[in-house]
């Protein structure tokens, strides 16, 4: 509706603006707060950067390969955060590692805006509107429906052990 661009430039700049802030957090409680709302930056560049992705490459193997680098970052990226959180956390406070952190966050968003193409205008030409009613009714429902990784949880144990290959964690599943 309104291109993965506006969401991937924003969502890095709102990460790199509360890892800043983030980084000079006073006590546990400030530090919470400031990383659930450093969480809503990824949250809206994550989903984007997919869009942008699978709408820059053809089909083939050039774009699966993009989508399996995209994908093997993730596990790198996290096994090199605690790598470096641990490091710097032995020898430092918190805040260096979140300061080291926005400024990759902010490389990376000078690099998105110098190097991704805009179609901003492309999608506004194709008069899409956004769907609000389907929007509240969908997220409504989700967030009144129990969590998937919830339910094993609230089913009934009787005194035996339920894997993953039983039907009663499977039917709740599907």
């Amino acid at each position: 509706m309104y291109s993965g661009y506006p969401l991937y430039v924003g969502g890095t700049i709102w990460l790199a603006a509360w890892s800043l802030v983030t980084g000079f957090s006073k006590n546990a409680l400030m530090l919470d707060l400031c990383r659930a709302l450093q969480g809503l930056g990824p949250a809206a560049f994550l989903p984007s950067s997919m869009m942008l992705l699978g709408s820059i490459y053809r089909p083939g193997p050039r774009k699966n390969l993009v989508f399996s680098i995209y994908g093997a970052s993730a596990p790198f990226g996290f096994w090199c955060g605690i790598f470096f959180a641990g490091l710097i956390g032995e020898y430092t406070t918190w805040g260096p590692y979140f300061w080291i952190g926005t400024a990759l966050t902010v490389i990376t968003g000078i690099t998105a805006v110098l190097a991704i193409p805009s179609d901003i205008e492309e999608r506004r030409g194709l008069g899409i509107k956004m769907d609000w009613l389907g929007a509240v009714l969908g997220s409504s429902g989700l967030s009144s429906s129990p969590s998937p990784s919830l339910t094993p949880l609230m089913l009934p144990s009787n005194g035996k052990r339920h894997t993953y290959m039983s039907s009663s964690l499977s039917v709740p599943f599907s």
